[in-house]
């Protein structure tokens, strides 16, 4: 009952019961009061209003306090259980999520419990009833879906949906992705970037800027690829110095002579690689492995003779064996290499 209803439901039946007293015993009473030398004498109806009205005051301090206390439990649930809901969603974003504090023990203890869970929204799944919630949770699905949106919310940098979101802005912002090649950012993005610049029919003015730029290894790597993919002749020099950065494996480096052989004639690839194979172990291998390929055995074993390494003991192994009329591919030995 509320304590409104309950003081005129209380104030009611007081007078009800005095008038009744009062019509029923309208005679005084009188009742010694204890510190008192002489009687107070009043109405019985009186002295039953005063009773109950003693009474009544009573239990309307107990409801008021109960009903204050009962507020305050249910205003601390209601920050805890929005605590709760906005750590769910830092954890969802992989947000820190420290400094919130609980003061219910049963929130705290939840609080402690999914702490240790990892969470992952189910982007799909049916509405919760919590508008903020539930706003998040669209939002999350259209990153997801490659929809690139503004947001109030700060996701931390490198974080799963960051990745995405950021992800979708380079797809729909040219200026953007040229930032983010050029910027501090992860290789993937760097990498996103890179795939959606070139698949926008760049000139020959917007190649040179990008092959201008420094890059890691694996970027630079990726700046080849489409480079070759992409027929875009740079010339021998600066595709000398991209291959110097990427700091190919041998594997790649063998990988990449096919590209380079669709794209450059072969003199300029023997040329291009003859230059390269002195700064890199793994080039010498290649250098090697081209000569062979275009059948230039006897320039290969002239080089095999300045260049003594483990590296190389397939090709000679190659060329004994050919000189001997034992015909193996070529392929066969390198994977031995």
């Amino acid at each position: 009952m509320k304590i409104r209803h309950y003081f005129i439901a209380g104030l009611a039946f007081i007078v009800f019961v005095g008038l009744c007293a009062y019509f029923i015993y309208p005679e005084d009473l009188s009742i010694h009061i204890w510190g008192m030398q002489s009687e107070l004498t009043l109405p019985l109806a009186v002295w039953i209003i005063i009773t109950l009205g003693v009474f009544f005051v009573l239990t309307l301090l107990f409801l008021t306090t109960n009903s204050i206390a009962t507020q305050i439990h249910s205003y601390r649930g209601k920050k805890d259980f929005e605590h709760l809901l906005t750590q769910i969603q830092n954890q969802m974003l992989d947000i820190n999520h420290s400094d919130l504090s609980f003061k219910l023990p049963a929130y705290q203890t939840l609080s402690k419990a999914l702490q240790r869970c990892h969470i992952t929204p189910i982007l799909t799944s049916p509405e919760s009833g919590n508008a903020k919630f539930d706003h998040l949770i669209k939002d999350l699905e259209q990153i997801s879906n490659g929809v690139f949106l503004k947001t109030n919310i700060q996701y931390p940098k490198d974080t799963h949906f960051w990745n995405l979101n950021t992800q979708n802005k380079i797809a729909s912002d040219l200026k953007f992705a040229r930032e983010v090649l050029n910027g501090d950012y992860q290789e993937t993005l760097q990498e996103k970037a890179l795939d959606t610049l070139f698949h926008s029919q760049l000139d020959a003015k917007a190649i040179q800027k990008i092959t201008a730029s420094e890059y890691s290894p694996t970027i630079t790597q990726k700046l080849i690829a489409h480079l070759l993919e992409g027929g875009f002749k740079i010339p021998l020099d600066q595709l000398q110095k991209l291959i110097l950065k990427a700091k190919f494996s041998t594997q790649a480096m063998i990988a990449l002579l096919g590209k380079l052989n669709t794209n450059y004639p072969p003199d300029s690839c023997l040329h291009l690689l003859e230059n390269l194979a002195p700064h890199s172990p793994n080039i010498k291998v290649a250098y090697v492995y081209l000569l062979l390929e275009y059948s230039m055995f006897q320039k290969a074993q002239e080089y095999l003779h300045t260049e003594e390494c483990e590296e190389l003991l397939w090709a000679q192994a190659f060329l004994d064996l050919k000189e001997a009329n034992k015909h193996y591919p070529l392929s066969l030995f390198f994977k031995f290499s």
